[in-house]
C-alpha cells in the first residue's frame, strides 16, 4: 500500500487519499511509502520530493507582475511558499508516524 500526500495551494497542507483531492484548490501528491524515513537517505528524498511538489503548487508565485513588488520580492516569497509547505508536510508526515 502507497501512502500519499497532498500539499495544497494558499498555505494549507492536508494529508488526504488522492481520490478526494479537490479539483478548485492546485495539490500534488507524493508518494512515499517506497522510502525508509528512519533513514537520513529516505527522509532527505522525502524532502526532495516534497519540495518539488511545493514548488509546482507555490509556482504562481513566482510569476511577478507588471507592478510591484519586485522579482526579487516574489522569489523570496515564491522560496517562503516552498518552505512552508515543505516544513508542514514532514512534520504532518512525522506525526502521522507515530
Amino acid at each position: 500500500m502507497i501512502r500519499t500526500f497532498a500539499a495544497a495551494a494558499l498555505f494549507a497542507i492536508t494529508a488526504i487519499p488522492a481520490a478526494h483531492a479537490s479539483t478548485t484548490t492546485p495539490r500534488e501528491v507524493v508518494a512515499y511509502g517506497d522510502l525508509d524515513r528512519s533513514s537520513m537517505a529516505g527522509r532527505s528524498e522525502l524532502k526532495a520530493r516534497l519540495e518539488d511538489a511545493a514548488a509546482k503548487v507555490c509556482s504562481p508565485l513566482l510569476t511577478p507582475p507588471d507592478s510591484e513588488p519586485t522579482a526579487r520580492e516574489h522569489q523570496i516569497v515564491y522560496r517562503a511558499c516552498i518552505g512552508r509547505h515543505t516544513n508542514r508536510a514532514m512534520a504532518q508526515i512525522d506525526a502521522q508516524r507515530n
